[in-house]
């Protein structure tokens, strides 16, 4: 993803709750203490390069298309293999998680969970120890956008909440994610997770061989705004397979007049494999990482959601590799 530079202007005295535009109360989330947990895998469960080091210069998150040709993006057959592998224990672990959402339950409750289904599936969470991000899965919820850490916090009735699960198994990367309603949620909430999920189904629906990259921002956008609510223009979906991140960056938006969006005109070849992942806002479009470096807000506190797949582009259409998501 790429952040906006906005800085967010707050009042004085910060706000506990928001209200959605029906007038449903809900608690604006910032970040809480959470427990230095170190976790141990078999030595038989290869961990990724930037895992074991630590060091962000063998992370490829930043400058997509800058270095890299789009032919390296295409993807050989065992590439494709070993990343829909990855990505269907991803969705596999995502769907056992949704079990764990109701009230009551902590992000760190979550966060646990993800690790044992990690080693019963012998594979290692992406997100642990990538770039310095201490747990096994982000957890963003209500006016959190991405990237927020699983803390001691219990999630509430009318929560809406996003479980982002990345895993890395047998040398390859799959990523996923699915926006949930805690409890009994209201109607704008409702359709806020409905949308969203629509984006992404849309946008999945108009990619094959030959068309341009642009067409999936225009996807999005189109349908999110006949629906009332706004894309996150700096929340940008990946290439991904051996890294976590690799080119092409994937914009969400419009971008068909935008001067730094020529990547986008490229166009999409067979066995490219790339995330797509639009966040969107029932207000305002801004967005900043607080004070722990990670967790990513809307500036106005307004509710976010999110959905995201795994695909492989193909003559006529897209392969979605993370297959179990989509369960009920």
């Amino acid at each position: 993803m790429r952040l906006s530079l906005t800085r967010c202007i707050h009042d004085a005295i910060a706000s506990k709750y928001g209200y959605s535009r029906n007038g449903f109360k809900y608690e604006i989330i910032r970040p809480q203490t959470y427990a230095a947990i170190e976790r141990t895998f078999d030595r038989s469960i290869a961990k990724p390069i930037d895992a074991e080091s630590n060091n962000e210069s063998n992370c490829s998150s930043d400058g997509f298309l800058s270095s890299f040709s789009l032919n390296h993006c295409v993807k050989t057959a065992e590439d494709v293999n070993g990343i829909a592998n990855a990505s269907r224990i991803a969705s596999k672990i995502l769907t056992c998680t949704e079990r764990l959402i109701e009230v009551g339950v902590s992000g760190e409750q979550i966060d646990d969970y993800v690790y044992q289904l990690c080693l019963s599936n012998r594979c290692y969470p992406s997100p642990l120890n990538y770039k310095g991000f201490p747990k096994c899965v982000t957890l963003s919820v209500n006016n959190v956008a991405v990237h927020g850490i699983p803390d001691k916090r219990k999630l509430v009735n009318g929560d809406i909440i996003t479980v982002d699960v990345t895993v890395f198994c047998d040398g390859y990367h799959g990523d996923t994610a699915k926006t949930f309603i805690v409890g009994n949620g209201d109607n704008d909430a409702r359709h806020l997770i409905k949308t969203s999920r629509q984006c992404l189904e849309e946008a999945i629906r108009v990619c094959r061989d030959g068309v341009p990259f642009s067409i999936i921002g225009k996807s999005i956008e189109s349908t999110a705004k006949r629906n009332g609510l706004n894309v996150i223009p700096a929340i940008c979906g990946h290439g991904i397979g051996r890294q976590f991140h690799e080119p092409p960056q994937i914009i969400h938006f419009d971008c068909e007049n935008e001067s730094d969006c020529n990547e986008m005109r490229e166009i999409m070849r067979e066995n490219m494999v790339f995330t797509i992942e639009p966040a969107l806002s029932e207000g305002e479009v801004d967005i900043e990482v607080l004070g722990d470096g990670w967790t990513v807000t809307t500036c106005d506190n307004s509710r976010t959601a999110q959905f995201e797949h795994t695909i492989c582009v193909k003559k006529n259409g897209a392969q979605i590799l993370s297959t179990d998501l989509w369960s009920n």
